[in-house]
């Protein structure tokens, strides 16, 4: 009996050693990065003459438009102009809001360029998304990331199979119960078979919830095995499908399919496809079908997409976020400083001077486009000339193209907004 008490004393000891050395490293690698930025940003701050513009923002300005932004500054103004760089990767406006104070206290902008909020969603229906990257970013132990991640989701795995077995056994049609299971073995990738079986079966009984998903499981199944013959014989059936996508959720599934089974798509089929993604009304649903059109060079049908997509957020906006924006920009104009609102691209900037419409303060904000600039380019050399991915549905990550033109309009805002005070 000692020697077995002495045998469980000695793995869990062992364990947790290797889980506090893990978070040693996770935190040396987190404290790498953001180090790196806080040097980067300090050294730019030598000259009590410059002129200091901090970027705030998420993953489309950490280490993006800022570079090229500085670049553009210091070969007009050699000198002149210190660009901070603010943005944070994965993170949210309430996290953005926590730390202002401690970032205009360090860094004591005169201009501050705000392009932020995709991560919160402008959308009504992107509030639980914004609830997913709050948690995420709130959290300060990496190893309780881990933790969540890893041990508390097998957990929660095993949790929820009991649970919903238990269901199913005494519903036989339970449709979120059946899911639940599914997805449950689908986290596990030993259990490919099963969960493709599973998926068979789902759609022989004709299961509402979640059938997009199930699709997706049962066509990227075949694609992967070059069984091309029947993932097309469920592409077309998905195609003639017309129950309605339940939930809503269910869009991101869609539209992965949709990027997957394209190549393999006739005229017809393309123009199916993206009238079932456009029966969903979201931004990005809709943003992606834009991108889809602007693939196929179809310019006016990306154009009413586009439209389309601006229209749900300028008419059914995501409040949450409107509220946390105007918080930062009003905190910044209370320190004196001078605030520029830039759009992202190709979206419309009446999006951002909608969420000021009604405030004292909205005269004080310079609001900037990029939208021209890159449909213009989105016609002339394509989307992936601009963007590494595809996110957001109607936007991704720019390349260093991309940036450059996000750089070239907020410098010329900065020239137009800064010329009496810093070009003396």
């Amino acid at each position: 009996m000692k020697i077995i008490i002495n045998k469980i004393l000695f793995v869990f000891t062992s364990l947790l050693i290797a889980l506090l050395a893990f978070e040693i490293i996770l935190r040396i690698l987190g404290f790498s990065v953001s180090a790196y930025q806080n040097y980067a940003n300090n050294k730019k701050l030598n000259k009590a003459s410059q002129c200091r513009i901090m970027c705030l923002g998420e993953s489309m300005t950490a280490g993006q438009y800022p570079l090229q932004l500085q670049k553009i500054l210091d070969k007009k103004y050699p000198g002149k102009f210190a660009v901070i760089d603010c943005g944070i990767r994965g993170t949210v406006l309430e996290v953005i809001y926590m730390l202002l104070d401690m970032n205009i206290g360090k860094y004591n902008p005169d201009i501050v360029i705000c392009m932020m909020g995709n991560n919160n969603g402008f959308f009504m229906n992107q509030d639980y998304i914004n609830k997913i990257n709050l948690d995420n970013s709130r959290s300060r132990i990496k190893l309780y990331k881990l933790y969540l991640l890893l041990i508390k989701g097998h957990i929660d795995n095993l949790k929820d199979l009991y649970f919903n077995k238990k269901t199913l056994n005494a519903d036989s049609k339970n449709e979120r119960a059946y899911y639940k299971i599914t997805d449950t073995y689908r986290k596990y990738k030993i259990f490919n078979k099963i969960v493709y079986e599973r998926a068979l079966k789902a759609l022989d009984m004709n299961f509402r919830f979640h059938k997009i998903d199930y699709y997706r499981i049962v066509i990227v199944n075949n694609l992967i095995k070059d069984n091309y013959k029947k993932a097309v014989f469920f592409i077309n059936k998905l195609l003639d499908d017309n129950e309605v996508i339940e939930p809503l959720s269910d869009y991101y599934s869609l539209i992965e399919i949709n990027s997957m089974v394209r190549q393999f798509l006739t005229e017809e089929q393309k123009t199916k496809m993206l009238d079932k993604i456009s029966s969903i009304k979201t931004d990005r649903s809709l943003g992606s079908v834009a991108v889809d059109y602007i693939r196929q060079k179809k310019f006016s049908k990306a154009e009413e997409f586009f439209d389309m997509t601006d229209e749900l957020r300028m008419n059914f906006p995501n409040q949450e976020t409107n509220r946390m924006y105007r918080l930062i920009v009003k905190q910044l104009i209370n320190n004196n400083i001078k605030v520029i609102c830039m759009q992202y691209p190709v979206r419309d900037v009446k999006i951002l001077q909608n969420i000021f419409k009604d405030e004292d303060y909205y005269d004080k904000i310079t609001f900037v486009s990029n939208e021209d600039n890159f449909k213009k380019v989105l016609k002339t050399r394509g989307y992936d000339s601009v963007f590494k991915d595809q996110v957001s549905g109607d936007i991704g990550h720019c390349n260093n193209y991309g940036n450059t033109l996000i750089a070239d309009n907020a410098a010329a805002a900065l020239e137009n907004l800064m010329r009496s005070r810093c070009f003396k």
